[in-house]
């Protein structure tokens, strides 16, 4: 009854009132266009100095995550949350950012970020989101030349995901905290 340290409980769903009743509740509300524009300069443009064709980006990558959760369907609704958009996001700034150069969205980084991020669902809903996510680009200036429908090529396999996943690990000035990857779990 008296423990000597605090605790937090992490959970999805209303706890009973006999836990509730001595607890703060803290929701996350579901982010508005404005915040998760916000986030995306943070993450692939430190927070400003960006062109009116990475402003185009910007807004693609924003509504396209907001659409993401209506591929989910047959597997769990609202499978992707905040937390799957931001490793993308981290995963497309440590791509397109050779050398700490200026950002290039490629469509290399674009589907193996959406590999690696927002997977799980069946290969046929995948592959549509992915074309969504691909389309939402295609309209931006510095992409016209992309197919707004992935290359088969570029696909990589579930082993190499894997494989890429648990060879991944901070460089050696990198932030562990906000590390660009995640690792990828494989349930049979």
């Amino acid at each position: 009854d008296r423990p000597r340290g605090g605790t937090v409980f992490l959970t999805n769903t209303t706890l009973d009132a006999a836990k509730t009743n001595r607890a703060l509740h803290l929701y996350q509300s579901v982010p508005e266009i404005n915040d998760l524009r916000a986030l995306v300069r943070g993450c692939l443009f430190q927070g400003g100095g960006q062109q009116d064709a990475d402003d185009e980006v910007e807004i693609a990558l924003c509504e396209a995550y907001k659409e993401s959760n209506n591929y989910t369907q047959k597997t769990r609704a609202d499978m992707f949350h905040l937390r799957d958009f931001v490793y993308l996001l981290r995963y497309l700034g440590k791509h397109c950012r050779p050398k700490g150069d200026f950002f290039k969205l490629t469509q290399r980084a674009l589907l193996h970020g959406l590999q690696r991020n927002f997977g799980g669902i069946d290969a046929t809903a995948f592959h549509q989101l992915a074309g969504m996510w691909f389309e939402k680009i295609a309209y931006c200036k510095t992409a016209r030349q992309w197919s707004p429908v992935p290359d088969s090529d570029l696909f990589l396999s579930p082993i190499t995901l894997l494989s890429e996943s648990l060879s991944d690990h901070p460089s050696g000035n990198e932030n562990p905290n906000t590390a660009a990857f995640r690792y990828v779990m494989l349930i049979d």
